[in-house]
């Protein structure tokens, strides 16, 4: 039914940034690693974090912490449609690229476009004390590669 798919579809969203939500993407995830198990297709998972998100909120307030999450989130979307990819919210300040790679040559590319991505928003950001006075990310990528006894929570932590 029409209801049960609007259902479905909140389960499975991020209500902040519309984004998919951990369930989704952990889903995702699973579908993704059984591709890659059962015919070798290789992927990428970036986890994502704000840096120093908890001084952004404290400092600007609570909306404007939301609103640094939803423009980071729109311009990351955005980016990661030309890669084929998906993005989810992960957690807080915390957001996960799924990707198909054959290549981890292609990873530091893609990588560095999410981090030049988030910090060409030009977000202010001034209670950094790094010297840096915008808003920028921290990344982090697992890419597959023949292995045997492999696990699937190992990609993540």
């Amino acid at each position: 039914t029409e209801r049960g798919q609007a259902l479905l579809s909140l389960s499975r969203t991020d209500p902040l940034t519309g984004l998919e939500n951990r369930r989704a993407i952990d889903e995702k995830l699973r579908d993704y690693w059984s591709d890659w198990q059962r015919h070798g297709s290789g992927f990428v998972a970036i986890l994502i974090d704000v840096d120093f998100f908890k001084r952004f909120n404290d400092y600007y307030g609570h909306q404007e912490g939301d609103r640094c999450l939803i423009l980071v989130a729109n311009a990351l979307a955005e980016m990661i449609k030309q890669h084929n990819g998906s993005i989810g919210r992960y957690g807080g300040e915390e957001f996960i690229v799924l990707a198909r790679m054959e290549k981890k040559e292609q990873v530091a590319g893609l990588a560095e476009a999410i981090r030049s991505t988030v910090e060409n928003l030009a977000l202010p950001h001034q209670q950094r004390r790094d010297g840096t006075s915008v808003v920028t990310v921290s990344v982090g990528a697992a890419f597959t590669r023949p292995q045997t006894g492999a696990k699937l929570e190992k990609i993540i932590h």
